[in-house]
């Protein structure tokens, strides 16, 4: 009841000869199905046992001491002095391809444990906001010495506040101490934790040491380029490390001095990304405010200052005032009266609402006409 190969022709077996599901990935050659086997657009996202790439961190190369990102000493009943140093330590200088600007997080801490202790020391870490109930790949390149450390993913509340655990990655431990200055970056040293974010889409995320060693004086531990991707749930490991896919420019990441007017576009910058009150009058040119600069109306009274309306020659309209006095010749007081004097002496007229008074060169009344006394 056997046929062999031999019994059968060249090209006898046909598709159509061969029962659904019945070739299974036991019977297919390795490397036998190449891309032109396959169809255009029928390889999907949820069939890739990687990442999708792209890092999602802001600043995960450290730069200028690690803006964004915050360190968390708890060594709650311990006599712990952790310290967390954004540098680039001097023995991993020639096994790492610093990046310009590049620093890793040094952890230390120094106590008198003199039992077993799993108490967390030293936490590096990032609060970020992910999409909902979403798969996530979250690694880094890390080493630890008389401790141990993991990569730890936990939900917050609004307030940064420990809600729930997510995830935690295996540990480094002083097994690997010495091969990360000697090998760099590798496989050995990158921890990686795939995880789905709760609901609300809150984590925080990062790097922490645990005491672990009785009688040890310290523990040290080194933190490096972590990357948090966008994964399935079929993700079995993270994609090749990269930089964050969107430069962020803040002011730690400008020299002073280095931005001028030639490094800005012409009208590039508008009314929104000037803050309320940052231009003062010292900014502004003596006499580059015109009057196509002046909104109709805007100007009211309180905010004139003029000494003398000389200037000013215009058709004044309806002019409405408490009291006008022109050199002390021609005066109208509050209450309507009309003083006209002469170019010198006294003489002059005075016009009330009951009567006019007349007065000579040497102030004597002459005339009244209208009420007399």
């Amino acid at each position: 009841n056997v046929i062999g190969t031999n019994h059968l022709g060249a090209n006898a077996v046909t598709a159509d000869k061969i029962a659904a599901d019945s070739i299974t990935s036991a019977k297919i050659q390795a490397g036998a199905i190449k891309a032109d086997h396959i169809a255009a657009g029928e390889l999907t996202a949820d069939k890739l046992a990687i990442g999708l790439g792209g890092n999602l961190l802001q600043n995960p190369i450290f730069a200028n001491d690690g803006y964004g990102w915050k360190t968390m000493n708890k060594g709650s009943g311990l006599d712990s002095n952790t310290t967390f140093s954004f540098t680039q330590r001097s023995y991993l200088s020639t096994s790492i391809p610093w990046l310009d600007t590049e620093n890793g997080v040094y952890i230390r801490a120094s106590n008198n444990i003199t039992s077993y202790s799993t108490v967390r020391v030293g936490f590096v870490y990032k609060l970020i906001k992910l999409n909902p109930e979403s798969y996530y790949m979250f690694s880094a390149y890390c080493r630890a010495a008389n401790c141990y450390g993991s990569l730890l993913v936990e939900e917050v509340n609004d307030s940064g506040a420990y809600v729930a655990g997510v995830a935690r990655s295996n540990e480094t431990s002083s097994t690997i101490i010495n091969t990360l200055s000697s090998k760099g970056l590798t496989d050995d040293h990158r921890l990686y934790v795939k995880f789905k974010s709760p609901s609300t889409g809150l984590v925080r995320l990062g790097y922490f040491v645990s005491s672990t060693f009785a009688n040890t004086t310290y523990q040290d531990a080194d933190f490096l380029r972590p990357m948090l991707e966008e994964c399935t749930q079929y993700t079995t490991q993270p994609s090749a490390w990269q930089n964050a896919g969107v430069t962020s420019i803040h002011g730690g990441s400008i020299v002073t001095n280095t931005i001028t007017a030639q490094q800005i576009a012409a009208n590039t910058i508008t009314a929104n990304e000037i803050a309320t009150g940052a231009i003062a009058a010292k900014h502004i040119a003596s006499g580059s405010i015109s009057a196509s600069h002046i909104v109709s109306k805007s100007l009211t009274s309180d905010k004139l200052n003029v000494a003398t309306l000389s200037a000013i020659s215009a058709n004044m309209g309806s002019i409405t005032a408490g009291s006008l006095n022109i050199a002390s010749k021609f005066i109208v007081s509050s209450s309507g009266a009309v003083e006209i004097r002469g170019a010198s002496g006294n003489v002059g007229m005075i016009i009330r609402n009951d009567r006019i008074d007349v007065y000579d060169a040497s102030g004597n009344l002459k005339v009244r006409l209208g009420k007399l006394t």
